[in-house]
């Protein structure tokens, strides 16, 4: 089963994009405001601890696919932080045999879900 995912830090959200339904999620941390990275992470670590049976992950992201993949390190601290509870969770319920797969952000569902929310939400501010 493919997952795409996508987070915003200006949403304060994450999404899931899986089997035609979208899975939206808040980001609840209201002391110390997410990066753009950290937000995807985050949208990578609830498609697995929220969906069972994800083959393959889905981003637009090419430092989160790189970094997942192990073709790139992850450097920043923060990162490194979600990026491990990423991987222990892999590691516990897929058996590392999770593909990480980047398409550009036109064809991220997640993503354009997104979009469509902030697009909403700047029509009522």
């Amino acid at each position: 089963m493919i997952a795409y995912v996508d987070g915003s830090p200006v949403l304060n959200k994450v999404a899931v994009y899986t089997q035609g339904v979208y899975y939206v999620y808040g980001i609840y941390d209201e002391e110390f405001p997410v990066t753009n990275n950290e937000a995807k992470y985050i949208a990578v670590y609830y498609a697995l601890l929220l969906r069972p049976f994800i083959t393959e992950i889905v981003s637009d992201s090419l430092l989160i696919v790189n970094q997942l993949s192990g073709c790139w390190n992850v450097n920043k601290p923060g990162l490194c932080l979600l990026y491990n509870k990423v991987k222990c969770l892999e590691r516990r319920h897929y058996a590392s045999s999770m593909v990480y797969t980047w398409v550009p952000r036109g064809t991220n569902p997640a993503g354009l879900h997104l979009d469509k929310l902030l697009k909403h939400r700047k029509v009522w501010l």
